[in-house]
């Protein structure tokens, strides 16, 4: 998957995280993502929005995701590859990203 963190957001409670998100290829738009928590990471698989390559059609690129009992987020990149992309500084709470 080519999606790729452009900013984020945790809520007031700390208990979700609005992921902002963008395609890197000129190709392609996102429309939903799945999440599954495996031990502490957050794993986010997106999906491509229909009818075809360039369709906007249920374009959406502002998913707000469960972070309770989270201290990573990864995105899928293809065969059982993760990038973690966000991780929770222990001593603030907040969330950085990972370079």
């Amino acid at each position: 998957s080519d999606v790729v963190l452009v900013g984020h957001t945790l809520s007031p409670d700390g208990t979700h995280i609005t992921l902002h998100t963008t395609v890197a290829g000129s190709m392609g738009y996102t429309r939903a993502v799945r999440t599954k928590q495996v031990g502490d990471t957050l794993q986010c698989t997106f999906y491509t929005a229909f009818g075809g390559l360039n369709s906007k059609i249920g374009v959406r690129n502002v998913f707000d995701v469960p972070v309770e009992g989270c201290t990573r987020i990864a995105f899928f990149r293809g065969e059982d590859d993760w990038q973690t992309v966000l991780q929770k500084d222990p001593a603030t709470g907040g969330w950085t990203r990972v370079k």
